[in-house]
């Protein structure tokens, strides 16, 4: 969160994501699209998520070597050796970069400050308030191993990620097939996908989906609260420390920008502001969130206390302004 890593426990979390993730991934099966997902683990043998009997914070996965992305000075200024990233990977390797597909652009979507409206497609050239529906799903970029997360464009992702144009083109078609499967899955649950992220290794040439897919870390999923989308991911607890932690959200902003005006890797010893604890209540109404999703995603009750996620969701924007 933020770049910065490990901020605050939620209960179940884990559990939550692997099988919320699980699901994704089966779905991407039946679609033909390769993962690295080899099952759940039950009596210690792999097994579907529907034969599971119990929530699991493992998965049985294909792994793949990641290379150490090391920075270097080009210029004098601060840049990372992506050549030998992928020279270290001799062939396999989870690829640098982050595939963002985007339906929509919330107000406070980091794409609006690395885009303009005509970029995407839309007949302005300022952004409008609200939330933006796209015709078509957008694809948006990203760094995985710099130290800060940064935006590119679709020419600087295909140098980044060591592959060839031809299966830089499978990598598009697998983002966008994986977004229109995650899409209309949440439809059909009453939910809504905003955008989401999806992160892809290679072995020869050969493309796969890896990490996690189809979960409120990776999705911005949205659920109905009295007839209005509320956003129902991860980006609550990012509003938490930006409404109620904004010396220290500020400090992060100061000290990425004055590692990058000293051309420094590691912008968090910059830090000069001790980061607040979340509240436990705060961080129950989230756990309670994560599982309630998780009963609606698998369409099985694996946490079967945990109430709806309309209720969880109303309750933290009853007690909190995120």
């Amino acid at each position: 969160m933020f770049d910065f890593g490990w901020v605050a426990d939620i209960k179940n979390k884990g559990s939550s994501l692997t099988l919320q993730s699980a699901k994704t991934f089966e779905m991407f099966e039946k679609k033909r699209i390769p993962t690295h997902y080899g099952g759940l683990p039950r009596k210690n043998e792999e097994a579907r998520l529907n034969e599971l009997k119990g929530p699991t914070n493992l998965m049985f996965i294909t792994t793949v070597y990641v290379p150490k992305l090391k920075p270097r000075k080009v210029a004098g200024k601060l840049a990372y050796d992506y050549e030998q990233y992928h020279s270290d990977a001799d062939g396999t390797a989870v690829m640098p970069i982050e595939i963002i597909p985007r339906n929509e652009i919330g107000p406070d979507s980091s794409l609006r400050k690395h885009h303009s409206p005509r970029e995407v497609g839309l007949d302005t050239d300022t952004w409008p308030e609200g939330t933006v529906v796209l015709e078509k799903p957008y694809l948006d970029f990203s760094s995985k191993y710099e130290e800060e997360d940064r935006y590119v464009n679709e020419e600087e992702a295909l140098q980044m990620s060591g592959v060839s144009e031809s299966l830089f083109r499978k990598v598009k078609e697998y983002a966008l097939k994986a977004n229109d499967i995650i899409t209309e899955h949440a439809k059909k649950l009453d939910l809504k996908n905003g955008d989401g992220k999806v992160e892809m290794m290679y072995l020869g040439d050969k493309i796969y989906l890896v990490d996690f897919a189809g979960t409120l870390d990776e999705n911005r999923i949205n659920c109905k609260v009295n007839g209005e989308w509320k956003k129902a991911n991860k980006q609550l607890l990012r509003n938490w420390f930006k409404n109620y932690d904004k010396e220290w959200y500020e400090d992060v902003n100061r000290a990425k920008k004055e590692a990058v005006e000293k051309n420094e890797s590691d912008w968090k010893k910059l830090l000069k502001v001790e980061r607040k604890t979340v509240p436990q209540d705060f961080l129950y109404g989230l756990s309670k969130v994560y599982m309630s999703f998780t009963n609606r995603w698998t369409e099985k009750t694996f946490f079967p206390e945990s109430g709806t996620l309309e209720e969880n969701t109303a309750k933290i924007f009853e007690n909190y302004n995120v």
